[in-house]
């Protein structure tokens, strides 16, 4: 069912520029092995039911996900990184670093592996969807992502086809990195069925859970709760896995991210119908038109 107030993400002139890694970084097999034993155990604990069969859309909560000291290195090392992209607009406002290949030699050999063959095809087994490789060369929207207080992300489905590659986004692997979050810090993960408009899913973003999600034109999600946390910012590692095709590719029409509003809230109705007065009035206008209607 289509969302009266779907509005999609406009891509910018930064994002066209497409910073990508000059060669891909390979992951040892000294570091794999510090990983795999471990990942190896979650497959005996995985549900009975099928993950591609979980309605209304795939998805899969895994806790205690890395060896402890391997998971407290990434977040270390995300709570040291200065100089965040910023992602600010009306539907968003969380800070992001995506380039990989640009972090310390250290941290980056370690996050190799969840660009590495070995993470995808443990994601395969896990998942069912065979042939996912990650976005080692752009990491187009993916790794470190922070929501600091006040941050928000509103519900969404992502965009559906790799704008440089063509390739089919089928997964989302999320890792969460923070020590002690409670649910009334906000900023939790909320999984939503839009054809009965019903959040099905709210998931604390607490430190060490994966959660992964097929990507699919039903899969909407986000943290429109805001963080309400001020010693330290909700911080995640998220990384997206491809295919070169899907069962349904025929039927697929490639869009941006898509936003939508919750029941009671009117921030994409309101985009819309003030979208004409852009044509008029300066942008700097609208944009405080809609901000104090939204009030």
């Amino acid at each position: 069912m289509e969302n009266p107030a779907e509005t999609e993400h406009v891509e910018t002139a930064a994002e066209k520029e497409a910073p990508h890694a000059p060669e891909r970084i390979l992951c040892s097999e000294e570091m794999a092995a510090r990983f795999l034993p471990h990942l190896e155990g979650h497959l005996g604990r995985l549900p009975k039911k099928p993950f591609l069969e979980v309605e209304p859309f795939p998805h899969l909560v895994i806790d205690d996900f890395l060896p402890d000291e391997l998971c407290a290195q990434v977040e270390s090392y995300g709570r040291s990184l200065e100089g965040l992209d910023e992602n600010i607009h009306l539907n968003s406002k969380k800070l992001a670093a995506n380039r990989y290949w640009e972090f310390d030699a250290e941290p980056r050999e370690l996050l190799s592996f969840f660009y590495s063959e070995h993470f995808e095809r443990f994601l395969s087994r896990v998942t069912g969807v065979e042939g996912v490789h990650a976005d080692h060369r752009y990491n187009w929207g993916g790794g470190y992502h922070f929501l600091p207080k006040g941050g928000f992300l509103n519900v969404h489905k992502d965009f559906n086809i790799h704008p440089y590659t063509n390739e089919h986004r089928r997964l989302n692997a999320i890792l969460y990195l923070n020590r002690g979050w409670r649910d009334q810090d906000g900023g939790q993960l909320e999984l939503w069925d839009m054809e009965r408009k019903e959040r099905f899913a709210s998931i604390v973003p607490i430190f060490n859970r994966l959660v992964i999600f097929e990507t699919s034109e039903a899969s909407y999600h986000g943290n429109p709760e805001k963080v309400v946390r001020d010693d330290q910012p909700r911080m995640s590692y998220s990384l997206y896995y491809y295919t070169a095709g899907r069962p349904d590719a025929d039927e697929i029409t490639q869009h941006t991210t898509v936003y939508v509003d919750r029941p009671g809230e009117y921030t994409n109705l309101l985009r819309k119908l003030t979208a004409p007065l852009k044509e008029v009035l300066p942008a700097s206008l609208v944009e405080k038109l809609r901000a104090y209607l939204r009030k």
